[in-house]
């Protein structure tokens, strides 16, 4: 197969040349071109080799930021550590002086001054800024600022109520440590409170040393303190519950939530997402690291000491915070353990500064190469392929239209070829199909036709020996059966029954409802009853099951003997009547509904009265819209006119064969665009019928 496709490389279009060959050799000569200077394998194995680098990287500075929090959070721990041993070397050293120096708590409460200066110089001296005492109930006795006393621990918030355990016989801890927070005595300071039970009375001791110097040791060694964030180029940050915790441009527009994280394992993934404006790689690990603290006495009692970082300045925000704890224990999590996720992040431009020059290059060199085979590819498709397709696609169109005479000639390539002659063949021989079907169509209408030819009444022969009038009738259908229809027979020896009327529509459909209403109105007629009765039962029986078509007609029973004349018409063409020695005009007859539209009508008969050498004419509108092209229709007012010109001397024949010339000169060769039909009656006498009795229903 590849030894047939080599050899064909180089291949010239030609009749038997197939499709499929033509298209190989193209494509093999340009795309393999492009295949081989692809660079795809080289950019995926160069973005995998960068990616794992930036992994590395990213897993060092994490381990180093960690590591670096990690010795900020044994330093912060020791401050702790010693601090707590300062409050409870200066809570026994003020205990032991009260109880060395009863008389500072001895005084009246009106000399407060003077226990505030006991106190106040007690404080001075130890660098405290408050000192409270209470009693066994705890209220406050005596106390530094003075504005304290009084104050109820046991009715205070829940800070102050928190010392009370120092009172409890049973569960009393040695010493109570509080977070940093504003001071009750003095609004806007902030003060380290912690407490200790009285050794020469029921209570305790409360005091307060300032918590700025605390606050601004731990702060300092918080971990958006410690943990640089220097990473050439790239961006480093931390987030803690979802919020970033460094400062740093870049990062604080990134959220969690763009990111595929884990939240309660540690993840080690690489994302690609815009940082300012910069595509970059994020590298992003989860940590828990231990953050809260708690120490131990040598009673082995938990003192309560938390994060001495947070700023808890009313209940309502601590009950919070101790409520997200309990719901953290719930959950299976240590109080002590808070995750932290580190991100590190890269802008590709700088990870792929190597390879960007190539990169660039191959970019160029791949769209002129793919360029060039694009419009190579495209030139052979129009050239061989689109081309014939059009090529074909017209003569499929002259086909379509009518012209079998139309051969496809297409011979580019060998299936071109077997196209051209698979549809010359079968157009051939639908040709001879066709030929065959219209054949035996035209077969069946032209019997349709003489079966129509005969239904119609032969008035030339039949009626020349009468004396009292003078008939004719031509009947022209558009195709070779129509829808008009005439018709002329007698009643009785004094009276005659002739009409025209024309079917909606042409052909085959047209013609059956013509025989049948010629049938009806016949029938009807001689079975006796009135000219209106006739029509209106001819409507009802044509308007039984029938939803298409319809019928106008004018309708016409005149007495022989006296020229009285009764018609009916059924929304037809008023006919024209030129009395003796006068002109053609139109007679404007009481108009009834069409027959064929509802049963429910009953038509009414009117009457006129017919002198010798009156002329009576019954058309359709095939004579008045007969159209010519540029010009329009032949119109009644040149029937009119082509009549007038005709001598009123003429017999019915001749008037007739004048008017119908002067419409065939109008169209000319214009196809004619409805059936046409003239019945042409002129009254000579008033008599009897000679040829009744050849016209009885029971000849």
């Amino acid at each position: 197969m590849f030894s047939d496709n080599l050899r064909n490389f180089l291949i010239r279009p030609s009749e038997t040349t197939p499709i499929s060959k033509l298209f190989f050799s193209w494509l093999l000569k340009y795309v393999l071109v492009a295949l081989i200077l692809s660079f795809i394998a080289s950019f995926f194995m160069e973005s995998l080799a960068v990616r794992k680098e930036f992994h590395q990287l990213a897993d060092a500075k994490i381990d180093e930021g960690v590591n670096q929090w990690l010795a900020a959070q044994r330093t912060k721990n020791k401050l702790i550590e010693a601090h707590t041993e300062y409050l409870k070397s200066t809570e026994n050293a003020i205990a032991e002086i009260i109880r060395l120096n009863p008389d500072i708590l001895k005084a009246d409460y009106e000399k407060s001054d003077a226990l505030e200066e006991g106190l106040g110089a007690l404080a001075k001296q130890l660098q405290v800024a408050e000192i409270n005492v209470s009693d066994g109930n705890g209220y406050i006795v005596a106390a530094y600022p003075s504005n304290s006393l009084g104050v109820s621990f046991k009715e205070g918030n829940k800070h102050l109520m928190e010392f009370m355990r120092l009172l409890d016989p049973n569960d009393a801890p040695p010493i109570i440590i509080q977070p940093v927070r504003e001071s009750f005595s003095e609004p806007g300071a902030y003060l380290l409170y912690a407490g200790i039970k009285r050794t020469d009375a029921p209570g305790f001791i409360q005091i307060g040393v300032p918590g700025e110097w605390i606050r601004r040791y731990m702060g300092l060694s918080s971990v958006t303190n410690f943990v640089t964030t220097n990473m050439g180029n790239g961006l480093f940050g931390i987030f803690k519950n979802g919020r970033l915790i460094t400062e740093l441009n870049g990062l604080e527009k990134l959220r969690l939530e763009n990111l595929d994280l884990e939240d309660t394992e540690a993840t080690e993934k690489i994302e690609t997402v815009f940082l300012n404006g910069r595509l970059c790689l994020v590298h992003a690990e989860s940590k828990r690291l231990f953050q809260n603290a708690s120490y131990e006495i040598a009673n082995d009692e938990d003192l309560l000491v938390d994060d001495l970082l947070v700023d808890e300045s009313d209940d309502e925000t601590r009950e919070e915070k101790e409520e997200q704890e309990e719901v953290e224990q719930d959950a299976g999590e240590s109080e002590d353990d808070s995750q932290f996720i580190f991100i590190a992040a890269m802008p590709e431009t700088d990870l792929f500064k190597s390879r960007r020059l190539m990169f660039a290059c191959l970019i160029v060199v791949n769209f002129f190469l793919l360029l060039i085979i694009f419009l190579l590819l495209s030139y052979f498709i129009k050239r061989f392929i689109v081309s014939s397709v059009y090529k074909i696609n017209r003569s499929l169109k002259k086909i379509t239209n009518g012209d079998l005479e139309e051969k496809v000639n297409v011979k580019t390539s060998k299936e071109f070829t077997d196209l051209s002659d698979g549809v010359n063949t079968t157009v051939g021989a639908l040709k001879s199909a066709m030929d065959e079907v219209k054949r035996h169509v035209e077969e069946e209408l032209r019997l349709a036709q003489k079966i129509q030819e005969a239904a119609l009444p032969d008035l030339t022969s039949r009626y020349s020996r009468e004396k009292c009038f003078d008939v004719y009738a031509v009947n022209r259908p558009m195709h070779l059966v129509g829808g008009d229809m005439y018709d002329f027979f007698y009643l009785d020896e004094k009276r005659l029954v002739f009409y025209v009327a024309d079917v909606s529509g042409h052909g085959v459909a047209a013609s059956l409802f013509m025989m049948k209403t010629m049938a009806l109105v016949k029938n009807l007629a001689l079975s006796g009853i009135s000219l209106a009765d006739v029509v209106t039962a001819t409507n009802r029986f044509l308007s039984e099951n029938n939803t298409t078509m319809f019928v106008t007609g004018f309708f016409c029973e005149l007495d022989i003997s006296t020229g009285q004349m009764t018609y009916v018409n059924a929304g037809h063409n008023p006919p024209f009547i030129r009395r003796n020695e006068g002109s053609f005009m139109p007679i404007k007859p009481h108009i009834n509904l069409i027959l064929g539209v509802t049963a429910n009508v009953t038509y009414e008969s009117a009457t006129m009265q017919l002198d010798p050498g009156d002329e009576f004419m019954l058309y359709t509108d095939g004579i008045t819209e007969a159209t010519a092209e540029n010009i329009g229709c032949f119109e009644a007012s040149r029937a009119l006119e082509t009549l007038n010109s005709v001598p009123q001397c003429k017999s019915a024949k001749e008037t007739t064969q004048e008017l119908l010339n002067a419409v065939d000169r109008f169209t000319g060769n214009a196809e004619p665009s409805d059936d046409e039909t003239v019945l042409f009656f002129k009254m000579k006498k008033y008599g009897k019928l000679r040829e009744f009795t050849e016209c009885r229903p029971s000849c």
